[in-house]
């Protein structure tokens, strides 16, 4: 009698642990989504940054294999290969080498358009970078 006492005890017990942890999921469970919500400025912001860097560490616009104009087309490539499908990608650029060595206030030797497209919402701007800043 005592060990069947025991066991309906022991199974109660655990009914009881497992309907109070069901229950106090609801209050710790975390909305992914809101980690995530600005991710599009993230990445705009990283584009960005990339192309800046690549544009005033590459020493050459378009005469050699190491060129500004090979790099920003891997950078293009490297961006949209990256990014899945949640998240469109787009870099268009104007590149002008007769201006590669201009400082502001002059005419940019890059005009480059960057958008990211994702979670409802699109991140777009155009920059006037320079290789020489």
């Amino acid at each position: 009698m005592k060990g069947q006492l025991f066991l309906v005890a022991v199974v109660f017990l655990v009914g009881m642990i497992f309907v109070v942890q069901q229950a106090l999921f609801q209050y710790s469970s975390v909305d992914i989504s809101k980690a995530f919500e600005d991710r599009n400025g993230d990445l705009f912001g990283n584009m960005v940054e990339v192309v800046n860097k690549t544009i005033t560490e590459t020493y050459y616009c378009n005469d050699t294999k190491d060129s500004f104009q090979n790099r920003l087309e891997d950078i293009k490539t490297a961006f949209l290969e990256e990014q899945g499908v949640e998240y469109a990608v787009e870099i268009t650029y104007a590149l002008d080498c007769s201006k590669w060595l201009n400082s502001p206030p002059n005419p940019a030797p890059l005009r480059a358009t960057l958008s990211v497209t994702g979670r409802g919402s699109d991140t777009r701007g155009t920059f006037l970078l320079y290789h020489k800043q």
